[in-house]
């Protein structure tokens, strides 16, 4: 059996333990980051993006702007009018910045 990488998470009641496979997003909220797995599940994290995203560095995970963290293999689609989104499965449209778009190109050929 295939050991998956597993992330332990403090929240405010304890920890939760989440495979990276299933993580969609992570999106800062203040001191806290909220997660959103692919079953639609959410919880609200303490701590800060920038930790999850050196966690979670050379996954399949994207910075795509200063408040959210992306898993790419959850982007159904980019749009590219007004602007750059990522269409997630999950129905949720999170923009891309300026900065990040080229980076973002890059990655997805590379998935």
């Amino acid at each position: 059996m295939e050991k998956l990488p597993i992330l332990l998470m403090p929240e405010k009641t304890g920890y939760i333990l989440l495979k990276f496979s299933d993580l969609a997003y992570a999106k800062a909220e203040g001191a806290y980051v909220r997660i959103r797995t692919a079953g639609g599940e959410s919880a609200l994290l303490t701590g800060k993006l920038k930790q999850l995203e050196s966690i979670l560095y050379g996954a399949a995970f994207f910075r795509c702007h200063h408040s959210w963290l992306v898993n790419l293999h959850f982007v159904k689609k980019i749009k590219t009018d007004d602007g750059v989104w990522l269409l997630l499965m999950e129905g949720e449209a999170v923009p891309v910045s300026r900065e990040k778009r080229k980076g973002l190109m890059e990655r997805m050929y590379r998935l």
